[in-house]
């Protein structure tokens, strides 16, 4: 298991990602309230946290990362776009910097692959939620392919929806996303 490493950033912004990925197909899938707190846990340099920002414009985004460099990234990004319902907050696996009960959507993208204790770490994400609030996990589907980690280091559909019934979620549904990814919405029971 590895962490993606800050040193590659340009990688999370090539013309190829943004196609694999395009945010502005994935953020609507997200059903978000324009007065939403939202957690981007693992928000990278922002390529979610500003279309997360922008649909949640009467709320607030906590964009958290355990890399200074991508958030300095990140927070360039939304500076860049003028956007001020962001806060950026350098976090430790395990431990977010959010109080109990803050958030209404937490959103990880290609995250709970490279976490060390994954149900220490969904618990913690699930204490920051309100009751009943919300998890969408984005991760690579587990298969070979070039692009992303080795099909070793990815979760299955079936090992994330365990790890999320052990912490406490309820797996409210799944889809495909692309042909790379899938997402899982869960809910804070």
């Amino acid at each position: 298991m590895h962490k993606f490493s800050s040193e590659k950033l340009k990688k999370l912004d090539s013309p190829q990602r943004r196609k694999m990925l395009p945010p502005h197909e994935l953020v609507p899938l997200l059903k978000i309230d324009e007065t939403a707190i939202i957690a981007d846990i693992g928000c990278g340099i922002g390529n979610f946290t500003i279309p997360l920002a922008v649909a949640a414009k009467k709320g607030h985004v906590y964009a958290l990362d355990i890399s200074e460099i991508m958030l300095a990234e990140a927070r360039r990004r939304a500076e860049e776009q003028a956007l001020h319902n962001i806060t950026f907050l350098q976090s430790a696996e395990n431990k977010l910097p959010l109080e109990n009960g803050r958030v209404d959507l937490a959103f990880m993208a290609m995250v709970l692959h490279e976490v060390k204790q994954p149900l220490e770490f969904l618990s913690e994400v699930r204490r920051t939620l309100v009751p009943g609030g919300r998890l969408t996990i984005l991760e690579w589907v587990k298969e070979e392919m070039e692009a992303g980690p080795p099909k070793g280091e990815r979760l299955s559909e079936k090992e994330t929806e365990s790890f999320l019934a052990a912490s406490g979620f309820s797996v409210e549904g799944y889809e495909r996303f692309k042909d790379f990814f899938y997402l899982l919405f869960a809910k804070k029971e």
